[in-house]
């Protein structure tokens, strides 16, 4: 029931401890989640949303009208003075509201002996999260330190899995059926990281090649090769003319009093200058 590591209760493929909900069911299922969490209020529940709407949306719901008074929520717009009392949100039958923000580095503490006797802090994740590192991160609010503690998800079917992570309806169902649904959406999260990890090193390869081209402009500067700077300069500021597109640009010209109208005043130097911009205009 915990890992070999720490003391933290999840097993991924037990429909339980990683349940999909259909989206009109998820405010009373998550509630339903948080009163397990409770445990006739021997333990204290954290909530990790994804973002704060989502998080008040769920506040606000009919089915959570109940325990809002009883409910703590910390968001990016939290102040100094609030985000101070965060880490003693851990004792029994205390409920935090925390945006995904805080799911990292937030050192919640509990020395509460009821609460540690009862298995610990309760987490309750309502997102799948891409990065797995943002995942152990949160699973890290609770079971520190040798203290035990439970993790859980609770996600929305058609929002979290089809539509954000792009599984199958079938896929879904298949995978609820047989309670496996975290290995499917870890290999969905695995394929986007790879992804992720190529695009990264292909724009890397792209920058090194950027960055060479530029030290070999430097160097043509600093040994006065004219030659080299006018074709580096040429080659940068060129037009790609295969996909060039007609452009319509607008020029508002100030026609104040300030402006004057004689030559060698500005307006006549503003008339000049955008001559000089319509005939460069053409020549590219």
């Amino acid at each position: 029931m915990f890992s070999s590591t720490e003391k933290l209760e999840f097993l991924p493929d037990s429909p339980s401890h990683v349940k999909i909900v259909d989206d009109d069911l998820f405010n009373v299922e998550l509630m339903q989640e948080i009163l397990n969490g409770l445990e006739d209020n021997k333990r204290a529940v954290i909530v990790v949303f994804q973002n704060l709407d989502k998080l008040i949306n769920f506040y606000d719901s009919e089915q959570y009208k109940e325990h809002r008074y009883h409910t703590t929520i910390f968001s990016e717009s939290s102040d100094d003075d609030e985000r101070s009392v965060m880490p003693t949100r851990t004792n029994s039958g205390q409920i935090t509201f925390i945006t995904r923000a805080f799911g990292r580095g937030v050192d919640f503490s509990c020395y509460d002996i009821t609460v540690n006797k009862n298995k610990g802090v309760y987490i309750i994740q309502t997102f799948f999260s891409i990065e797995l590192s943002e995942e152990i991160q949160i699973k890290g609010r609770t079971g520190r330190q040798g203290q035990p503690g439970s993790y859980r998800l609770v996600l929305k079917r058609n929002e979290e899995l089809i539509e954000n992570l792009g599984l199958k309806p079938e896929v879904v169902d298949e995978c609820v059926r047989n309670g496996l649904c975290y290995g499917a959406m870890n290999d969905v999260r695995i394929t986007i990281n790879r992804n992720n990890c190529l695009y990264k090193m292909n724009s890397t390869m792209l920058i090194k090649e950027l960055h060479d081209q530029s030290v070999q402009f430097k160097e043509a500067i600093l040994r006065q090769d004219t030659k080299s700077v006018l074709n580096a300069l040429i080659d940068t500021n060129k037009f790609a003319t295969s996909n060039f597109k007609p452009s319509h640009t607008v020029l508002c010209l100030d026609s104040s009093g300030s402006m004057a109208y004689e030559e060698g005043f500005p307006w006549y130097q503003l008339k000049e200058a955008v001559h000089y911009f319509l005939d460069k205009t053409i020549e590219c």
